[in-house]
């Protein structure tokens, strides 16, 4: 008995004790609450998966909790289900056992957000469900949540950016963005807070907005965007007659999350998804 509590104090130590002092749990999921406190500011929620390191999703994220000054919560897909060992009354870190190498490479890939943005606070936390359910789960307490694009279950991504509580960038494995390249803001209707997004993001990166109404005669999608320009003077917004967004050089795109799956708004989601060679935003509507 004795030795096996060694052993469970050892793996403990060893997943809280990674690079930089950062704090590796694997134990559950982050509670669902609205961060540490009144007034704290809710987490940007990122999701890594050891078996397909996504690292321009990891650094999004990183970039946009710095930029809120919000703490960085990392979801690491763990390949054991979390149980309770038979001599502990606290639930055993699947790396006691075999899963060590997905912590490693979780401490490992923090340990870079940590050196790149030494003022963020960065958190790991493992889970036993599917990355695309535990990040759904965390969206009601999250400022953002960041995955990246799996090419092999594209559903995935769609669902989650179809459906979160919260915005959710969705990153491609590679982007191609140049450096300075323009936020999108794309619709066939009202954008909601969609607008609102595209120009904080705008603001933040220090470059323009193209705003694309997909869908004229709808109205109400240009004078959104307008009146959203109108309070972040120092954006320049312009206005892009184009059908092929794919080709669009943008950095980022901005839309307004489908209500619903018959939602107009909903073939443009997925088109985005499955096409576009840059990080895509939904934002839910007020």
């Amino acid at each position: 008995m004795t030795n096996d509590l060694n052993r469970l104090r050892d793996a403990y130590a060893a997943l809280d004790s990674g690079p930089g002092g950062t704090r590796y749990r694997v134990v559950r999921e982050p509670s669902q609450g609205h961060g540490d406190g009144p007034g704290a500011p809710r987490p940007v929620v990122a999701g890594f998966d050891p078996d397909r390191p996504a690292p321009a999703a990891l650094s999004l994220a990183a970039d946009q909790a710095a930029a809120q000054q919000a703490p960085l919560h990392v979801l690491v897909a763990s390949s054991l289900p979390v149980w309770t060992h038979h001599l502990a009354m606290a639930p055993c870190p699947p790396a006691a056992f075999s899963d060590e190498p997905a912590a490693q490479q979780a401490r490992d890939a923090v340990a870079q957000i940590r050196e790149d943005h030494p003022g963020t606070d960065v958190t790991v936390y493992g889970t036993s469900r599917s990355l695309p359910r535990a990040l759904l789960r965390q969206t009601g307490a999250a400022s953002i949540v960041v995955t990246d694009r799996d090419p092999d279950r594209p559903r995935q991504a769609t669902r989650l950016s179809g459906t979160a509580a919260c915005p959710v960038f969705t990153v491609p494995t590679a982007p191609a963005a140049p450096s300075g390249a323009p936020v999108l803001i794309v619709g066939i209707d009202g954008p909601g807070d969609a607008a609102e997004f595209a120009m904080l993001q705008a603001q933040r990166r220090r470059v323009p907005v193209l705003s694309c109404d997909l869908n004229p005669a709808a109205g109400g999608f240009t004078d959104a965007v307008a009146l959203a320009a109108d309070r972040h003077p120092t954006v320049d917004v312009h206005d892009l007659q184009q059908t092929d967004l794919a080709a669009v050089p943008a950095g980022l795109a901005v839309l307004r999350r489908p209500a619903r799956r018959r939602d107009a708004a909903w073939p443009l989601l997925t088109g985005l998804l499955r096409q576009a060679p840059y990080p895509v935003v939904t934002v839910p509507a007020a």
